[in-house]
């Protein structure tokens, strides 16, 4: 029903373009209604949003680590506007809370952390332990654990789903059998019969 009325839709958008020439357009908006109509991908999306509880519970453990060690590097280095030996300033990325946070979301989230980090490093040599800590606990430990989570929470409901159609098609074979053998003459229908019924729709 929704894919049909997405087409409804998309057809008397375009009438009105052909006539009105208005800039906005509902047409896009409704090949993404269809794109969700798809059976797989709406399975798919069901099976997201149903991890997202579990997804935050872990993820707000990253995010808080991020906000802390923001908050860290900037009460830090946020004075620090003198150039290091390789002729950067050492609070490049940290003069502001708002930058600094987005100076650790990318060195937490991305590959990127060498240069981000850099300045701060080159100045001295023991904030590398400052950094250690802070990578080892949101990009290795805890990004490491968000994965493992969605992917055995996701693992866990395919299981579940996958369960459930094949305790599906169990009933329905019994179903099937039960009718056959009803409907057959005198005995019946032997289960070597109906075995080899299934086998040949199985081809």
């Amino acid at each position: 029903q929704a894919g049909k009325a997405a087409v409804l839709v998309m057809m008397a958008d375009t009438v009105l373009f052909a006539i009105a020439r208005h800039h906005w357009r509902l047409a896009p908006f409704m090949r993404v209604v269809l794109m969700l109509c798809k059976p797989k991908l709406n399975q798919l999306l069901c099976a997201l949003i149903s991890i997202v509880n579990e997804w935050l519970s872990v993820a707000s453990f990253w995010i808080g680590t991020v906000i802390f060690f923001a908050w860290i590097a900037v009460t830090i280095f946020e004075n620090d506007a003198f150039k290091n030996k390789e002729h950067q300033y050492v609070n490049q990325g940290f003069n502001t809370f708002g930058n600094g946070l987005y100076t650790v979301f990318v060195s937490s989230a991305t590959v990127d952390f060498i240069d981000k980090l850099n300045p701060t490093f080159a100045a001295n040599r023991a904030y590398g332990l400052l950094w250690f800590v802070c990578l080892f606990l949101s990009n290795f430990l805890f990004l490491n654990l968000i994965l493992a989570m969605v992917f055995e929470t996701y693992q866990r409901k395919f299981s579940k789903a996958m369960k459930k159609v094949f305790q599906n098609r169990s009933l329905s074979v019994k179903k099937v059998y039960r009718i056959l053998d009803e409907a057959s003459p005198e005995d019946g229908i032997t289960q070597q019969t109906f075995l080899q019924l299934t086998q040949a729709y199985e081809q």
